[in-house]
């Protein structure tokens, strides 16, 4: 009798992958594509663990691992693992690979890894399904690959994105936190001597039972401090939103006032097939409101193209277009307080400089990506404008390679030590110069201007 051996599956088709590409971005909610995207892997691959990890060299195994992102068993500490497996591929991250682990079990058969490196905005690191099946597609490392990419933009993207995310992380690891408390319990419930009778003398605790309690103890204040971290991000994506809301109501605002100066320009000039009259000046309340918003508008790093035509054409109708000489220079502030900036804004513009603000980081990575932003030559940022998951020199390393010969510099206050330990991570040799906070006139215009004198380069 002969017992027919199953053929392998066939590659996985393009057209499939495409389609499981667009089932993740109809994905509203970030849990739901998470849960599709882990559904489509195990469908696919059917691993016994799915490990995401980032890159991070403030971690002591200089990776850290996205809880919101990892499914199945796996040891704790594993980012001290995530090393090991990434030296196991043959020619490095360079592309996904199937990887048979080096150590391998007399009697057993050890099933392939599978290894998609990733990066995204300036980070990066390493996709790992640990045991996947026998029966796989022959493409499935390339297929997971093209299907991640629908997943870093949301789990690594702007602001909100970001917070979500890091809030769902630390979701995951109070969870996972709150599990080994339990077992630690159940242990130390079992290593425990019987209760000793009243008035009587018990024997000294035992060494693994000390050993116990201290690892409840460590693993207790892991917990309040991750608990702590959740708050912040909950406290920090509320004042986002709220920003958010400020920023949308400005510029209503700005877009009634633009129309009520355009319909009364249309009025005077007899319709709307008159020829076009001149810009109507400001004068008011009202006035003086559109004149404030529009200058906001004007000085922010990043503004999307369609919303930058219209303020272009209520700064014409308003009458309150810039015309004044090209700028020496083009700075971007980067700051915890953008709004406390305006009138700093106002003096710099005043000496021959064009400034632009922004609140985020992520408003910089925008504006470099644009033809408008090839022409800036400088960014003062605030260290405390970066979020504590962030990475600043991988920032900086990313606004150069988009902007080659961008001068960076960084801004603290001396007299805070948060801000001095955070501006000491950053390389020296990254930075044109730093400044002391609060920003001060006279003290930019002393860095920036032989910037100017030598044309920005």
């Amino acid at each position: 009798m002969t017992v027919e051996t199953p053929l392998p599956p066939g590659p996985l088709a393009l057209e499939d992958v495409a389609n499981a590409v667009h089932g993740l971005a109809d994905q509203r909610e970030l849990g739901g594509l998470v849960a599709r995207f882990l559904e489509t892997v195990r469908a696919w691959a059917g691993p016994s663990a799915v490990l995401a990890g980032i890159r991070d060299p403030a971690a002591a195994a200089g990776w850290r691992l996205l809880p919101v992102l990892s499914a199945g068993s796996g040891p704790l500490g594993i980012e001290r693992s995530l090393q090991q497996l990434v030296e196991e591929v043959p020619e490095g991250l360079a592309r996904p690979a199937l990887v048979r682990p080096g150590r391998e079990v007399q009697g057993a058969r050890v099933r392939e890894n599978c290894i998609v490196p990733w990066s995204y905005e300036g980070e990066s690191g390493v996709l790992v399904l640990r045991g996947i099946a026998e029966a796989r597609p022959p493409n499935v490392a390339d297929a997971v690959a093209l299907l991640a990419t629908a997943v870093w933009p949301r789990l690594l993207g702007g602001p909100l994105s970001r917070v979500e995310t890091s809030v769902a992380e630390l979701g995951r690891l109070a969870e996972r936190f709150r599990e080994d408390v339990a077992r630690q319990l159940e242990r130390l419930e079992a290593a425990r001597p019987a209760a000793i009778a009243e008035g009587a003398v018990g024997p000294p605790p035992e060494p693994r039972e000390i050993e116990l309690e201290r690892q409840l103890d460590s693993v207790r204040r892991e917990l309040e401090e991750v608990q702590q971290e959740a708050q912040r991000h909950f406290l920090e994506r509320e004042e986002l939103e709220q920003q958010v809301r400020t920023l949308e109501k400005a510029l209503g605002d700005a877009e009634d006032e633009h129309d009520r100066v355009l319909g009364e320009a249309r009025r005077r000039d007899g319709g709307p097939g008159a020829p076009a009259c001149p810009p109507v000046p400001s004068s008011g309340e009202g006035a003086l409101v559109l004149d404030n918003a529009l200058a906001a508008l004007r000085r922010a790093a990043y503004v999307p193209p369609g919303l930058r035509v219209s303020i272009q054409e209520a700064e014409t109708m308003a009458g309150a277009a810039a015309g004044g000489p090209k700028p020496r220079l083009r700075v971007v502030l980067l700051d915890r307080d953008a709004v406390s900036l305006e009138p700093l804004a106002g003096e710099l513009e005043e000496a021959g400089l064009g400034v632009q603000i922004a609140n985020h980081p992520e408003e910089l990575t925008l504006l470099m990506k644009t033809p408008e932003g090839r022409g800036i030559h400088a960014a003062v940022c605030d260290v405390l404008a970066f979020r504590v998951d962030q990475n600043v020199a991988g920032l900086f390393r990313a606004w150069e390679r988009d902007r080659p010969g961008l001068a960076l510099f960084l801004s603290f206050g001396p007299d805070s030590t948060t801000e001095v330990e955070r501006a000491q991570r950053v390389p020296l040799s990254l930075t044109a110069g730093r400044f002391r906070r609060p920003l001060s006139r006279p003290e930019l215009l002393e860095l920036l201007e032989p910037l100017a004198r030598s044309g920005g380069a």
